[in-house]
């Protein structure tokens, strides 16, 4: 957070800050996101990849990075034959379990999940996970990584102007549209859908953000 006061550049939030973040939140997180945040991000990227079933017909292997409490994985089973959630907090991954809609849970750090055992997945999703990330390039490298051709990538940032990223007073990251474009070609990504969006309402104001689809080409 003084880092955030201070304007400093930072690569991403500790790893220590988010995972006791979350287990506090945990047990309310539900209910203040939706009810009172108003998120419907999982739901936006339900329907985001729908019209790209075409390119790799479902049953899809899916790995849900941050996974949360599962909200995004509750709208994308019908089209899943097998789940992978990750989240750095225990609390947060118990509350995945009772939801029942995984396959698999891992207590861990999304870069080091995304291991050669699980993969190769037609569908990586990251929901409002992005914030706590700066620097981008090592996710987007491994996902390209764990992905079959044509299989997407579909993410929610908040969005900054004039970045590649900027930490925020609030403690999180947002990101440009032109660093994201950057990246999705240094590491073998197509833009599919590049949607404005609102991502939450926090004191009675919309957060701007960017809802992407990305198809891996090479």
């Amino acid at each position: 957070m003084l880092a955030a006061l201070n304007a400093d550049r930072t690569d991403r939030a500790p790893r220590e800050y988010t995972t006791r973040l979350f287990d506090r939140y945990a047990d309310s997180f539900d209910a203040h996101l939706v009810r009172s945040l108003h998120y419907r991000v999982p739901q936006l990227l339900r329907r985001a990849v729908q019209p790209y079933t075409t390119l790799t017909p479902p049953p899809w292997r899916i790995a849900d990075l941050g996974c949360g409490t599962g909200l995004c994985a509750f709208h994308l089973r019908d089209l899943a034959e097998f789940i992978i959630g990750v989240d750095l907090s225990p609390n947060m991954i118990e509350h995945a379990r009772r939801r029942g809609v995984y396959d698999t849970l891992i207590t861990g750090d999304l870069l080091t999940s995304l291991t050669p055992q699980h993969a190769p997945f037609d569908l990586i999703v990251a929901a409002d996970v992005f914030i706590y990330l700066g620097e981008l390039r090592p996710v987007f490298a491994r996902a390209a990584d764990a992905l079959r051709p044509d299989a997407l990538f579909a993410f929610s940032t908040e969005r900054c102007a004039g970045h590649d990223f900027q930490l925020l007073p609030t403690g999180r990251f947002a990101h440009s549209p032109a660093y994201i474009d950057r990246l999705a070609h240094a590491c073998g990504f197509q833009i599919l859908r590049d949607d404005a969006i609102d991502v939450r309402i926090e004191r009675r104001r919309p957060i701007p953000g960017q809802l992407y689809v990305l198809r891996r080409i090479r």
